[in-house]
């Protein structure tokens, strides 16, 4: 039987134990009806994980147990490629679906920002609101597909703001997904060239635009950041399904035996 699996600050040890947080105690019992002595899959976000049984001392506590069993869960494979995705704040529906998607394609990060074609209205809430309800997505879909680094959402930000702290902190050109830009290549090709000049394990910084596209004036500020282009070909997508295609198109490159020859 598969066990269910629970996000924790750490994992027990030996001679200490761990417990979880109210929200997870919430899910396991009164959403999954867990009881003590029940066995769970343990993750600290971190590559880690156990097998522990529950133990809930009271309506607010439950701690968690080292079990007789072996406690090193292997992740298998590789589960974290270097894409970290700068995604336009999305409506919705198709934000949380991106961020899902993120988490199961193996995005290392997540950076949401307003662009000027943004639709979502941001004034009511301040930047700390959004990034907690987002990370809650992101750590849900970490527990249900087993991956065992957690993926990380930064606090919402402006596109500015974003190029410049990767000007700042990298060494390499930001790469933007652009329908009509005259110097777009397609990315698989990119992808490709990455693989070829032993580039793939360097973090790449990704950006997708909002529903309604990039701006003359954001191309351009991209441009003066010397940005590369490439597009997923010929069909217009929806920010979302861009989104998991280039996540999916870059786990599959980090999976490339880098010994292997490509033509």
């Amino acid at each position: 039987m598969k066990l269910k699996r629970f996000l924790c600050k750490a994992l027990p040890t030996a001679t200490s134990n761990s417990s979880l947080s109210k929200d997870e105690i919430n899910h396991a019992r009164n959403v999954l009806r867990l009881k003590s002595g029940d066995l769970v899959e343990a993750m600290d976000g971190r590559g880690n994980a156990a097998v522990v049984r529950l133990n809930f001392s009271d309506v607010d506590t439950c701690f968690l147990e080292l079990t007789e069993q072996d406690s090193t869960l292997q992740g298998g494979g590789i589960q974290v490629s270097s894409l970290i995705l700068h995604l336009a704040v999305l409506k919705g529906d198709a934000m949380t679906w991106a961020i899902e998607k993120a988490v199961e394609t193996g995005v290392s990060a997540i950076y949401p920002f307003l662009s000027e074609r943004s639709v979502v209205q941001t004034k009511n809430r301040d930047s700390d609101h959004f990034r907690a309800r987002w990370q809650k997505i992101a750590d849900q879909s970490i527990k249900q597909c087993g991956r065992l680094i957690a993926m990380p959402v930064h606090p919402l930000s402006t596109l500015s703001t974003q190029l410049s702290t990767i000007r700042a902190n990298s060494e390499e050109d930001p790469l933007v997904l652009h329908e009509s830009h005259p110097q777009t290549e397609p990315l698989l090709e990119w992808l490709l060239n990455r693989h070829r000049s032993g580039k793939m394990g360097r973090p790449c910084h990704a950006f997708i635009g909002p529903e309604g596209g990039w701006t003359p004036a954001e191309t351009e500020i991209f441009t003066s950041y010397g940005a590369c282009f490439a597009t997923l070909g010929e069909l217009t997508l929806r920010a979302e399904t861009a989104a998991v295609s280039v996540g999916t198109l870059f786990f599959a490159a980090s999976t490339l035996d880098k010994s292997s020859a490509i033509s």
